[in-house]
């Protein structure tokens, strides 16, 4: 029996970052997107960051997606979310 989206959102509010990302197949830019107001409020601590890890903004997105394939790439988990693997391409 399929799950309400109110159910599913219990699920997702306990489950780690990264499993929730995965699930929900958001990128980085997506999230960005989504909160601008966030880096806005956070600009100087964003600064910082890329400051003083000396991180740069060296290709494109396109370039980036281009270069590595998207989507829900972890065995663990497709198999935990109950979907069999018929090959080892993910």
């Amino acid at each position: 029996m399929s799950k309400t989206t109110s159910q599913l959102y219990d699920l997702l509010i306990h489950e780690d970052e990264l499993t929730v990302l995965e699930l929900l197949d958001l990128t980085a830019e997506d999230l960005a997107t989504a909160f601008i107001h966030r880096i806005r409020e956070r600009n100087g601590i964003i600064n910082n960051y890329y400051e003083d890890t000396g991180k740069a903004y060296e290709t494109s997105r396109r370039e980036e997606e281009r270069l590595s394939p998207r989507g829900l790439g972890s065995r663990s988990v497709w198999e935990d979310a109950g979907f069999e693997i018929e090959d080892e391409d993910f």
